[in-house]
C-alpha cells in the first residue's frame, strides 16, 4: 500500500493485546486489521516536498494532551495517512500541562515538517492558537460537533478497515486504537467513546491529522478553480461572433 517506503517490520506488533483483548462489535477496529497497518520502523523524518499536518487534542489535567504529525502519501489510486510522529503530555489536578510547552514543542514540529499546519478545535486552545498564527503557523480549526465527530469516527474507521493508515509500533497508541469504541448515538450517527478508566485523546489527534489530509485532498484547489474559470471565460470571448460578422 505505502509503495517507495519499505516499512514493513518484523515480528508481531500488539504482542501485549494478542492474548488479553476481545473484540466486542462495537470496537473501532480488529486486532488483524491494526497489525496491518503497522507498517513504519519508527517515528519518520520530514521528506522534501511533502505537506505535513499537526492535529492537537488538548486535555490539561484529567484528559491528556496529544499532538500527531502526519502525512498523505499517494499510489495509484491509492491514498494511505502516515503517521510520522505523535507526542504526549499528561498532567494532573494539581500540576496541568503547561500549555507554553505544548507550544514550544508545535513550533519546532512546524518548522521541521515543512511548514506544517496545525488542526484543533479552537474552543480548547483560543490563546494557543493566536500565538501560533502571531509565530506564522498556519492554524486550521475543527470544531467538534455531533456532525464533525462523526465524520472523525468513520474517518479512522476506515482507514484501518481499509489499512489505508500507516503507524509504528508505539504501544500506548496501538492500545488505544484496540480499546476505543465506536458508538452509534442515533441512525447514521457515529462517536469514538472508550470504557470508564480508558482514554482516547491519541486516537482522536490522530484522526484530527487524518481527516483534515483527507478532506484538504478531495477538495479542488481555488487557485486552479479560478484558473478553469478564467480559461473557459477567454474561450467564450474568443469565439462570440462580433457585432457585423459575415454569415457564411
Amino acid at each position: 500500500m505505502c509503495g517507495q517506503y519499505d516499512w514493513r517490520i518484523d515480528g508481531p506488533a500488539l504482542g501485549p493485546f494478542l492474548n488479553e483483548w476481545s473484540e466486542p462489535e462495537d470496537r473501532l477496529t480488529t486486532i488483524d486489521d491494526l497489525q496491518a497497518c503497522v507498517t513504519l520502523d519508527g517515528p519518520q523524518l520530514a521528506r522534501q516536498h511533502v505537506t505535513y499536518v499537526v492535529g492537537l487534542d488538548i486535555g490539561l489535567k484529567k484528559d491528556r494532551t496529544v499532538a500527531s504529525v502526519a502525512h498523505l502519501h499517494r499510489e495509484d489510486d491509492a491514498a494511505t495517512v502516515v503517521l510520522d510522529r505523535q507526542e504526549t503530555w499528561a498532567g494532573t489536578p494539581s500540576n496541568p500541562v503547561l500549555l507554553g510547552d505544548v507550544e514550544a514543542w508545535m513550533v519546532e514540529a512546524s518548522r521541521s515538517y515543512n511548514r506544517a499546519s496545525v488542526v484543533l478545535d479552537p474552543w480548547q486552545a483560543v490563546h494557543l492558537a493566536q500565538r501560533l498564527r502571531s509565530q506564522r503557523i498556519k492554524v486550521k480549526e475543527f470544531t467538534f460537533s455531533a456532525s464533525s465527530v462523526g465524520r472523525l469516527a468513520l474517518t479512522l474507521f476506515r482507514l484501518l478497515r481499509d489499512h489505508q493508515l500507516a503507524l509504528y509500533d508505539y504501544p500506548e497508541l496501538l492500545d488505544e486504537l484496540a480499546q476505543v469504541r465506536l458508538v452509534e448515538t442515533s441512525p447514521g450517527s457515529y462517536r469514538i467513546d472508550h470504557d470508564s478508566g480508558q482514554h482516547d485523546d491519541r486516537v482522536i489527534s490522530l484522526a484530527l491529522a487524518a481527516q483534515h489530509l483527507l478532506a484538504t485532498a478531495s477538495r479542488p484547489r481555488k487557485d486552479s478553480t479560478k484558473m478553469a474559470e478564467a480559461f473557459a471565460q477567454m474561450s467564450a470571448e474568443l469565439w462570440k461572433p462580433s457585432i457585423g460578422a459575415i454569415d457564411y
